[in-house]
């Protein structure tokens, strides 16, 4: 089994539309809009990451799937997340070190 890609996201930064909550995907800030780029990641739509944000301590799957986002007027690739795998993990990083 192989595992998942980790992917950084801020989950404040989210787009949605009537039914589902998605994050737009880019590396070293430019927006994942072509199929080499998805290509040299060894990704593919369809595919499972596991979103997470700082501290490391949210985290969820999501599959990547092309869609088209307003906020660029473009379709790019975005990371469709699957609400049932939301995972809190409130001691993992504390400031007090427990």
């Amino acid at each position: 089994m192989t595992a998942m890609v980790r992917i950084y996201v801020d989950f404040n930064d989210s787009c949605s539309d009537d039914w589902e909550a998605y994050w737009n995907l880019s590396i070293d800030d430019q927006s994942l809009k072509s199929q080499a780029q998805l290509d040299k990641l060894g990704l593919k739509e369809g595919d499972n990451v596991i979103l997470y944000q700082d501290g490391n301590d949210l985290e969820v799957i999501a599959r990547l799937a092309w869609r088209y986002v307003d906020i660029l007027d473009d379709t790019a690739l975005v990371a469709v997340a699957d609400p049932e795998t939301y995972r809190r993990f409130p001691n993992r990083y504390s400031d007090t070190g427990a």
